[in-house]
């Protein structure tokens, strides 16, 4: 015995009832087919909407995940050190791994030792400073 919703009060009645008990309406074989078709189809609306739902809040935990992932990844990558810095040892300098920089690129060999000479310089005049002032 399924329970549908009366046409005229909006109550839920059993669909082998005369008549609904709350208001009188007399129920007839095809108010009650009508009915259940009627409920049938919002009882599918409402797993559809369900189904949206569902998908639209794995669609938001994805997007929030993915901005985790990508703010600790910018994270390390600035609080790393650079990993292209040329290391110098008794003012000759080793620039093997420094010319492979990205932000050399399109430069040419000479062009890329005469950049990391002049950085390495600007470095160890910057250094000389702030001893000067200490």
């Amino acid at each position: 015995m399924a329970l549908i919703d009366c046409p005229e009060c909006y109550k839920r009645i059993s669909e082998s009832a005369m008549g609904c008990p709350h208001c009188g309406f007399m129920l007839t074989r095809d108010v009650v087919v009508a009915q259940k078709k009627s409920q049938l189809k919002r009882e599918q609306e409402a797993a559809e909407e369900a189904k949206r739902d569902e998908r639209r809040m794995a669609i938001w935990f994805g997007g929030i995940v993915a901005a985790i992932i990508l703010f600790f990844v910018f994270c390390v990558a600035v609080s790393s050190p650079h990993q292209y810095k040329p290391h110098w040892s008794d003012g000759v300098s080793d620039t093997s791994n420094a010319k492979q920089a990205p932000w050399l690129r399109g430069f040419s060999d000479s062009e890329k030792e005469t950049i990391l000479q002049e950085s390495y310089l600007f470095d160890v005049a910057a250094k000389q400073l702030e001893k000067e002032r200490d």
